[in-house]
This record gives structure tokens, sequence and C-alpha cells, in this order.
């Protein structure tokens, strides 16, 4: 399954309202403000509205800094798929299906001698 089929946008809208602050959120508006802004200017409709192809050729120009977009604009649409790949990865279809998933890789060896290890590890 893809993003839209994990629901990555939803993780995306949750991550956005519990895990940054509001400047990162404020920023991240901005930056989809920003891509539709471009695609009414190009297209004379919002980036959803947008045909596949369209859609394309809007994220193609954004990487290559074509059609008035800036760094500030590249910066957030790699933050975007960013968050899009740690959704997607972190989800149970991403992480099982198109990931290897070993719970506990090699085995649980519950009773190794100390010796071996050569130190004790801390968590802080």
């Amino acid at each position: 399954p893809g993003a839209l089929a994990v629901d990555v946008h939803g993780f995306i809208d949750q991550y956005l309202a519990e895990c940054v602050s509001k400047d990162e959120q404020q920023s991240f508006r901005a930056g989809l403000i920003r891509i539709n802004a471009v695609a009414e200017d190009k297209f004379h409709k919002t980036f959803s509205t947008c045909t596949h192809k369209q859609q394309v050729q809007l994220l193609t120009a954004l990487e290559k800094l074509d059609m008035g977009f800036i760094q500030d604009d590249k910066n957030f649409f790699h933050q975007m798929k960013s968050y899009t790949l740690f959704g997607y990865y972190t989800s149970e279809a991403g992480a099982s299906q198109e990931l290897a998933f070993l719970p506990v890789p090699g085995g649980y060896q519950g009773n190794f001698p100390f010796a071996k290890i050569g130190k004790a590890w801390s968590l802080n």
C-alpha cells in the first residue's frame, strides 16, 4: 500500500499537532499555501485539483527551483518528504510489508555471560 492507504496524511497532521512547535506548524502551513499559490498562478486551480501530470510538473519545478519557487520552498518540500517517509515506514504496513521486519533480530539470549560483553549498558 502507498502513503495514502496507510493514512500518512493523518500521521503528519497528528505529528505536527503534537510534536513540533507552533512556529514549525506555521512554517509547514505556509509551505502548503505557497505550493497552492504557484498551482493557482500556473494552472488556475489548487494543487489537489491539478491533474497528476500538473502535480508532478509543480513538484519537479519545486525541486529545480523553477516556476518562481525559492530555496525556502525547496526546504519545506524536503521536510514534507521527510515526514512522509517517517510516517510511511513507521506504519504497520510500511514496516512489515515493504521493509523486512524482525522484532528481535538474532533472537533473544537472556542468559549471556557478562565476560563476553565486557561492560554493562547505561540507559539515561
